[in-house]
This record gives C-alpha cells, sequence and structure tokens, in this order.
C-alpha cells in the first residue's frame, strides 16, 4: 500500500506484469475519495499523465467541451489567462493539451524532464479542480451578446468553432445518428455544442457542471513511464486531494433502450467544402447499435477484427459490393466498428450515391452480411489482420504512452479494468486457437452483433446547399428575439464587455505570469544524442547505410532518389505519382493480390514522401529527394524484399479504371482538406514566392493540377486519351528514378545480424533493375538551376467556413548560418509574448506564431483560425517592431531558449532517429555546435537579426501575404487594398477564376 500525506492512502487493487509490452501495471484505488489510479511502469524516458473524468451531456449547449476550454483560463495558484500555452516559454514538454469525448474530458500530457513532470502536474491539478471559472472568460471563451456592432451578434471562440463544425457534413451525419440510434442517452446531444444551442447556456450551469462532475470522486489518474510514482502520489495528494471529500456522483451513462424494429429516416445534412458530382448527391447508412465494450473485451477485440475483414481494402467483400460495384465512390463516414461509447456501433454505407439507389445500397449491405455469415473467411485475410496487430504493438510510435493511455479510456470509463489494451497478444492468441479448433468466430457474431440485431438506424441523407443558410436564418431570429434584452441590459453589458476589454488589454500587467513553474535553460541537457552509421557498403556504386537503434525486432528500409532534376513536363504529375504508384499492382501480382501481400509482411506497405530542402549553408541552392520507405518484422524481411523487388521492378500503370478512380480519389481527398488544412496550404503557397526551395516544394504538391485533371477526366470526350497520357509519364517518372547514380539506401535495425541477407538482397535487385532499366547505369550529369528569382503574393482565397487563416511570409536563411540559433530563439519570443497575447488571448485565434524553416529557407508568422483577417497584420507588424529596441528582460530570453529546446529535443522514434543525417547530412558536430549557439543567444543578436530578417524588409514591403478566409468578405475593400480575391480551386475549371 502506498502512503500519502495525512491520513490518506491508495489501495493496491491489482498488480501485473505485461513483457510484451515492457511494462507492469498497477491499479489503486483512493481509499477516502474513491479515485483511480493506474500506473503503467515502463523504462521510456517519456513519461506521460492523464486526468480523466467521465462527463456526459443533457442536452446539445455543449458543456463538456465549454468547461475543458474554461478550465484553461486560469486557476487560483496560477491565475492566468491561457496557462497551457505559456507553459511553452517554461516547459520541455512533447504534448500538452486537453480532449472532449462523448462521454468523457481529459488532460493529458508528457515530457521526457523530471522537474518539468512535477510542474506540469501540478498546472494541471489545479487547472481541473480549481479553476477560476471567471464570467469575463465565459463570456469571450464560450459566447457573448456583442453589442458593440450595428446589430446584435453572438460572439464567442467556442461558439464560432462550432458554427463552423456545423458545416462539416461528416461531423453533422455523426451527430445525427447518435441522436437517434442513442435516443434515451446522453449520447444522443452533442457534447461539443449545437451552435444554435450555446447561447441557451447560461454561466451559472457551467459553475454547476464542474461542481459535479470535475471531482477526485469522478477521477481516474494515469501515469505512465520511467518515474518516481510515490513522489507524484504525494503531490497528488498535497496540490488537490487533501481539500475534497467523497462525493457520490451520477455519471453513469445510461444503456440505450433496444428497438425491436429497425428506424428509416431520411436527413439533410450542409453541403461543407466538399466537391459534390451533381448526378450522385446522397448518402446511405445502415448502423447498428451492438455489444457493451467493456464488459466482454475480447469480443470487443473480435468485433475490430470482423470490421476490417469486412470493410478494409480493396479485397474484403464491401469494397467490391459497395464501391466497385459503382453503387457509391466512398464509404460513408464513421464506417465500421466504433467503440467511441458505451455501447459499441458498427456502420455501413457510401457517399457519392444516385438519389433512386438507397434501396440497392440496402440491399446490397444486407445480401453481403448474409453471404459472409455463411461463408468461410479468407484464413490470409485474418492473418493480415492480425500481423497489423502485432505491428501496432511492437512499433514503437511517438508519444506511445499517450497513445497506451488514450485506448484505454472507454475502458477505464464503463468497466473494472481498464488494461484491455495490454491484453492484445492474449487476444491474438485465443482466437487463433478458436479458428483453428473450427469455430465459426466472425459467423456468428454477424449473426449476433448484426444480422439478428433490429436496434438500427438506416439513413438516406441529401446534400442540402440551403440548409447551412436556414440555420444562418433561425441564428437570426434567436438574435431578434434579444433585442428586447439589448435595451434592457445595455448598461449592464457595456459595464461586460468594457471590462472584458480591459481584461484583454491589460493582461500582462494584471496576470501572475511569474506564478507558473518554469525550467531554467540550466535545466535543459548540453550534450545531444550522437548518431552513428553503425556499417556502411557499396552496392554496384550506391552507398547502403545501417543505423542500430532498439526498433523492437523490426527492419525499416529507405531508398532516397535524388530528383532535381526532374524534367519540367514530368513535374506536374509527380504528386500524383508519389500518391499513386504505391497502390497499383505489378505485371506479376494484381493490385489486390499485391495489397494482400503488404498487409501480411510489411509494416504500413510503401510509403514515398518528397523532401525538398535547402543547402546547409546557403538558401539559393536546394535539393530535391524522394524517400520510398518499406519495414516489416525481422521475419518477415525476405517476403518485404519481394514485394520491394516487384514493386520497382514491374508496377502495372495499365490499370486504366483504377488510375481514373485513384486520380478523382486524391483530389477529392485533397480539396476536402482545404478547410481542415487551409493554414497549410497558405503557408506552402506564400513560402513558395520566396525561395527556390519553398517554391520546389509547392509545385511538387501542388493541388491544382490534380484538379484540373480531374476535371479533364470527368469532361472529356475521349478520357482513354487522357489517361494514356498519364500513364505514358507516369512510366517515365519511374524509369527516370531508375538510375544508380540518384539512389542511397538506409536500413534501421535492432542489431546486424540480418546484414548479409540484406546486401545480397539489394545485389540481386540492383542487377535486375541494370537489366529491366537500360539507362539504370548512365552516369547522371550535373544540372545547373536557373537562379530563382523571388516575387510576392497578396491573395484571399474564399473558403465556405466562419474563420480564417492568415499568413505571412518573409525570406529567412539556412541551418548552418550563424543568424539561424537567433532567429529561432526570436520566433519563439514573437510568438510567446505579441502572437499569443494579441491574436490567441485578445483577438480569439486558435493558434499563432512565427516559424523559421531552414529547409526552404522561410520566417512565417501565421494565425490559425482567427476571427479577424487584414487586422491580423497589424499583430504581425507590432510583433516585429516589439524586438527593434531591445527593451526585453533576460527572463523573457531565456524562456524563448526553453521554448526553442521544447521543439529540438521532441522525441523521435528509434526508426526515425539518424534521418536527417541521411537525408540533408546533418551530422552530429553540427547538432552539437546548434545547441550550444542557442545557449549562447545574446540580447544583442536577437535586436540584428530581426532588423535584417524582418523590420527592413517589412518597411520595404518584401513580404508574402495569403489569406484562406471566410466568404463573406469585402471583396471590394480589398482589391482596393491591393489583394486578389478568388477561390482555390475551381474543381469544374482547368484554371483558377477570379471571382467576380
Amino acid at each position: 500500500m502506498l502512503k500519502a500525506k495525512r491520513h490518506f492512502s491508495w489501495q493496491l487493487t491489482r498488480f501485473a506484469e505485461h513483457p510484451d509490452f515492457k511494462i507492469a501495471s498497477n491499479i489503486y484505488t483512493h481509499t477516502a475519495l474513491g479515485s483511480k489510479l493506474i500506473h503503467l511502469k515502463s523504462p521510456d524516458p517519456l513519461k506521460a499523465f492523464g486526468l480523466l473524468f467521465r462527463t456526459k451531456s443533457e442536452n446539445d449547449k455543449g458543456l463538456p467541451h465549454s468547461l475543458e476550454r474554461l478550465c484553461l483560463c486560469g486557476s487560483q495558484n496560477y491565475p492566468i489567462k491561457d496557462p497551457f500555452s505559456k507553459m511553452g516559454s517554461r516547459s520541455l514538454n512533447s504534448y500538452m493539451n486537453s480532449w472532449t469525448g462523448s462521454d468523457f474530458t481529459m488532460f493529458p500530457f508528457s515530457t521526457q524532464n523530471t522537474k518539468d513532470f512535477s510542474n506540469l502536474l501540478n498546472l494541471y491539478l489545479d487547472s481541473a479542480f480549481f479553476p477560476l471559472l471567471k464570467l469575463s472568460d465565459f463570456k469571450k471563451e464560450i459566447w457573448r451578446i456583442d453589442t458593440n456592432q450595428e446589430k446584435i451578434q453572438f460572439q464567442g471562440n467556442l461558439y464560432g468553432d462550432m458554427k463552423t463544425a456545423a458545416n462539416d457534413p461528416d461531423n453533422f451525419l455523426l451527430h445525427f445518428i447518435n441522436r437517434f440510434l442513442f435516443e434515451g442517452t446522453s449520447y444522443q446531444y452533442n457534447s461539443g455544442g449545437d451552435f444554435l444551442a450555446i447561447p441557451t447556456m447560461k454561466y451559472e450551469e457551467l459553475i454547476d457542471y464542474h461542481k459535479k462532475f470535475y471531482h477526485p470522486s469522478n477521477a481516474t489518474f494515469f501515469f505512465y513511464g520511467d518515474l518516481d510514482i510515490q513522489k507524484h502520489i504525494n503531490e497528488l495528494e498535497e496540490h488537490a486531494l487533501n481539500k475534497f471529500t467523497k462525493q457520490e456522483i451520477d455519471s453513469e451513462i445510461k444503456l440505450a433502450p433496444r428497438r425491436q424494429h429497425p428506424l428509416e429516416m431520411t436527413a439533410r445534412i450542409p453541403m461543407g467544402w466538399k466537391p459534390i458530382d451533381p448526378n450522385r448527391p446522397s448518402q446511405f447508412s445502415m448502423t447498428f447499435l451492438c455489444n457493451e465494450i467493456s464488459k466482454d473485451p475480447y469480443l470487443t477485440f473480435c468485433m475490430g477484427i470482423l470490421s476490417s475483414l469486412l470493410l478494409e481494402g480493396p479485397g474484403t467483400p464491401f469494397y467490391k459490393s459497395l464501391l466497385e460495384s459503382g453503387l457509391g465512390r466512398n464509404y460513408i463516414a464513421g464506417s465500421g466498428y466504433d467503440t467511441t461509447t458505451k455501447e459499441a456501433t458498427f456502420t455501413f454505407g457510401v457517399t457519392g450515391m444516385n438519389d433512386a439507389d438507397s434501396r440497392k445500397v440496402e440491399n446490397a449491405i444486407l445480401k453481403t452480411l448474409q453471404v459472409c455469415m455463411n461463408e468461410e473467411f479468407d484464413l490470409n485475410m485474418i492473418e493480415s489482420t492480425l500481423h497489423q496487430i502485432e505491428i501496432r504493438n511492437k512499433e514503437i510510435k511517438p508519444n506511445y504512452g499517450l497513445l497506451l493511455i488514450s485506448s484505454m479510456i472507454p475502458y477505464a470509463l464503463h468497466g473494472e479494468d481498464p488494461l484491455p489494451p495490454l491484453y492484445i497478444n492474449k487476444y491474438i492468441n485465443r482466437l487463433r486457437e478458436e479458428l483453428a479448433q473450427g469455430i465459426p468466430v466472425f459467423q456468428n457474431l454477424i449473426r449476433e452483433q448484426l444480422w439478428n440485431n433490429q436496434h438500427k438506424l438506416i439513413l438516406t441523407s441529401h446534400l442540402d446547399p440551403k440548409l447551412m443558410k436556414n440555420w444562418l436564418e433561425e441564428e437570426k431570429n434567436n438574435i431578434e428575439k434579444l433585442e428586447i434584452v439589448k435595451e434592457e441590459n445595455k448598461e449592464e453589458e457595456e459595464i461586460d464587455e468594457g471590462s472584458l476589454e480591459k481584461v484583454n488589454t491589460q493582461n500582462t500587467e494584471i496576470q501572475a505570469l511569474n506564478s507558473l513553474p518554469t525550467l531554467l535553460p540550466t535545466d535543459v541537457g548540453i550534450e545531444v544524442e550522437k548518431i552513428e552509421y553503425a556499417k556502411t557498403h557499396e552496392i554496384n556504386g550506391i552507398p547502403l547505410k545501417f543505423i542500430l537503434q532498439p526498433t523492437n525486432g523490426i527492419t525499416y528500409i529507405r531508398i532516397k532518389f535524388d530528383v532535381i532534376d526532374l524534367p519540367v513536363d514530368l513535374g506536374g504529375l509527380f504528386p500524383l505519382y508519389t500518391e499513386l504508384v504505391s497502390k497499383l499492382g505489378t505485371s506479376k501480382y494484381p493490385y489486390e493480390t499485391f495489397e494482400k501481400m503488404k498487409e501480411l509482411y510489411t509494416i504500413s506497405g510503401l510509403n514515398l514522401d518528397p523532401f525538398i530542402s535547402c543547402d546547409l549553408n546557403t538558401i539559393d541552392r536546394h535539393t530535391e529527394q524522394l524517400l520510398l520507405e518499406i519495414g516489416s518484422l525481422d521475419h518477415n524481411l525476405h517476403n518485404a524484399f519481394d514485394i520491394l523487388s516487384d514493386f520497382l521492378i514491374q508496377p502495372n500503370f495499365n490499370d486504366y479504371e483504377r488510375l481514373t478512380s485513384e486520380i478523382q480519389k486524391s483530389t477529392k481527398k485533397r480539396a476536402d482538406g482545404l478547410n481542415r488544412d487551409g493554414l497549410a496550404y497558405a503557408i506552402s503557397l506564400s513560402a513558395s514566392s520566396i525561395t527556390s526551395a519553398a517554391n520546389s516544394y509547392e509545385k511538387l504538391q501542388t493541388l491544382n493540377h490534380d484538379c484540373n485533371l480531374a476535371s479533364l477526366i470527368q469532361n472529356s470526350l475521349s478520357t482513354k486519351k487522357v489517361i494514356d497520357d498519364v500513364i505514358f509519364r507516369l512510366k517515365q517518372i519511374h524509369s527516370f528514378l531508375m538510375q544508380k547514380g540518384r539512389i542511397s539506401i538506409l536500413i534501421h535495425s535492432s542489431d546486424l545480424s540480418q546484414s548479409a541477407e540484406i546486401i545480397e538482397r539489394f545485389e540481386l535487385l540492383t542487377n535486375a533493375l541494370s537489366i529491366e532499366y537500360p539507362k539504370f547505369n548512365e552516369k547522371i550529369e550535373k544540372i545547373t538551376l536557373e537562379r530563382f528569382e523571388p516575387f510576392l503574393y497578396q491573395i484571399y482565397f474564399t473558403l465556405p467556413m466562419q474563420v480564417n487563416h492568415v499568413v505571412e511570409t518573409y525570406m529567412g536563411t539556412s541551418l548552418l548560418n550563424k543568424d539561424y540559433p537567433a532567429l529561432l530563439v526570436l520566433s519563439e519570443l514573437m510568438t510567446l509574448n505579441i502572437l499569443n497575447h494579441e491574436l490567441r488571448e485578445k483577438g480569439g485565434a486558435y493558434d499563432a506564431g512565427c516559424r523559421v524553416n531552414p529547409s526552404n529557407g522561410t520566417i512565417t508568422i501565421f494565425s490559425h483560425r482567427d476571427p479577424n483577417n487584414l487586422k491580423v497584420y497589424n499583430a504581425f507588424e507590432k510583433s516585429i517592431q516589439a524586438y527593434s529596441s531591445g527593451e526585453f528582460g533576460d527572463n523573457k530570453i531565456d524562456e524563448a531558449k526553453l521554448a526553442t529546446f521544447a521543439k529540438v529535443d521532441k522525441p523521435l522514434p528509434a526508426y526515425q532517429k539518424g534521418l536527417a543525417m541521411f537525408i540533408n547530412n546533418v551530422t552530429n558536430e553540427m547538432r552539437q555546435s546548434m545547441r550550444e549557439q542557442i545557449l549562447e543567444v545574446k540580447r544583442d543578436d536577437l535586436i540584428r537579426v530581426n532588423h535584417d530578417y524582418l523590420m527592413k524588409p517589412l518597411e520595404k514591403g518584401l513580404s508574402s501575404r495569403i489569406i484562406f478566409g471566410v466568404e463573406k468578405v469585402e471583396k471590394t475593400v480589398l482589391r482596393e487594398a491591393g489583394w486578389i480575391v478568388q477561390r482555390p480551386i475551381e474543381i469544374v475549371s482547368d484554371k483558377l477564376n477570379a471571382e467576380s
């Protein structure tokens, strides 16, 4: 028994060893409060923590989400707005956040530093259990009536976010399904908040919600990693638990009353930002309410396997019956088995359906289930699925501790045993034994959980372009009802809003920033982890290098191709090549067979990623490379080499139907991501006008070419001719890569025991390539690229969303330039002290900051999901001007250095260590020198680089500006200010057209 301070104690209720995971689990119960504590002891230096509350909803006001947000606005011991973001300058954390689910709220963090762990633990405990929950923060963060406009308006950061989320068709559909499938339970409500319901929330409701659910008697504490659990037990007691007494809390989630007959419905859903085929505007789904997930975790495990067998991959039954048949374009959102609720759900369905085909899709689903229920499953498909699960257990992912903790959430919430994720190998062995005995495991599951299950929702949904407009009209009506309130409470509102503005403008002076715990630069280790090549070899002139790391019995193969001299006429198709070529079959194996081989013998198939980087010493030159990666369990290495060889030697580019389908899918996927990834697109495009590296990256990642190609295929009368040209150029790209002079190879493994086999297999492969590709042995002539001439963008791209992504880019420098360390520290100074304050705290943006990127030689200032657009640039300018005079304290420099190290020291998984050395020739000595230079940055260095790289260009107008923003904007005002206004892509057009 662990003794905590005073008279409280934790009772050890369970202990177990989990050798497959190198983890020992200890489960405790607090004898006085009933709190649960799960200690996952591990040698992992990246420690993790999670504070879990079970939180349920009784309406659509979004109380769980709102409280999570408001807890991050200051607490009793740390009375400062947004303490999590401010810890960026005081912590070496690798993750800090908070999560709201449909039935839980969690506050997780991770860090490698022992002192930092205690600092963060104390901050998290105070934020969750003793938040200030001020009315002024409620009005700013959640919702308020804005009376400073000509017309009354609803405002608030969460309100704006959920208003944007409401227009997402997938998000809307999932909430709609839960509303009716879980009728009579808390899952029928939107825990995030419906923007039309949020303004009905009262401040007092949020206070009561905190008292009810944010209590130790409703809490589970997770600790993971190499840490002193006794010390942290005492910290829990001292900083939180000894201030409470036990409380009976009704947070139990009720089971849904089971229906005896299916429920059939139709629904209208918002369009969002999606290219829609006017001939296929509908969606169909059939969702079953299944088992209680924590009651029988083995059953839950098997249902997850069944989901993979039925749906994942082109060879699966539902892929064939729903997608290959042409009934739908893609699976519907939420397809498959979902364990994010107390009772799991299983969804089948499609998007891109013809209006008249709903019965055809329904019949196809039922017929496929019936066939699968009465036929045997392919044992190879079962083994490939189990193989992928085994890999997930072996592969050490970044922030593994938090991933493990998150996988335990549903079991900790609803069951007595939170550890089923650690029983996976036991479940795999049991399943294999049952299958070997001839038990029809999956057929029985289909019959019990799906076929005989009448509690299901059959839904036909139609995309409605007027739906969001109707909601906005309803919002307007709700606002008009408040006009009387506006007049009656005008004086009170003016006081509140004035008070709110006062809080915003005087944050720096009145908040106790010094109350936050902090590390110092002296708490940061000075020595970098040294990575060396354990062995080097040369195969027919191709360098082969080995790096030894604890990869847990997995070997990773990476092949680097130099593509700097890729012909211009092939460049437009390079993004399609990198995305498509790994999804093709080979001359020897059709696509479906080849995919099954990859699933059975590799980690995650074949992956290709372009890397464009400035020269280490100058931004006037850059490299362009393509990285091919394949990994496998050590005992499957020979199979992985077979797959790699077939892929390189004889890919099949002649599958017309598949190529056409994949081009359309690629376009749709990237176009769908414009709202979600608007900031990334804006940063990439803005940087592309500044340096050659950034310009090349944008060209090799361009979305516009894909959309034009998809449009051409869709509208062309001679589709075959278009595809023939695409195939010809894809083959040319592949042949271009197959030259030994542009190839290098890197191996990550646990030891060198298989190095001889690897060398032999690469010798066989290179011999085969030299036969297949006549130019394989030809010497590659070095080329001289034309000098890149920078230019400037000032473009506003309109998107159907409620917030803006605002970006400004300046010319930066290369990695080894003497100014780079100072620029790194300066960027953190600007982010922590000006940009966060002006744009997040005062302006309401979700995120803001400054990034220095030596890979493309740029400096980017950005604001993410900002309610404002052009006025954001005033804050950008202020952040630059603030550091021109040097009027900032030494403590600010120390904080910026700490924030810099938090990014530089971000933990890497074993299989990624040394990649910078392989791709960009970044040596241990360079990394060590960089670390020492960061520590040595002085005030004068910061003033100088700010003047040279930002202030001077600002005065001369030498920056590129891009906004991905709201549609409803004063276009005339923008154009008069010199902005181009247009949509980012036109799916049905072959060119970008400025809006009229």
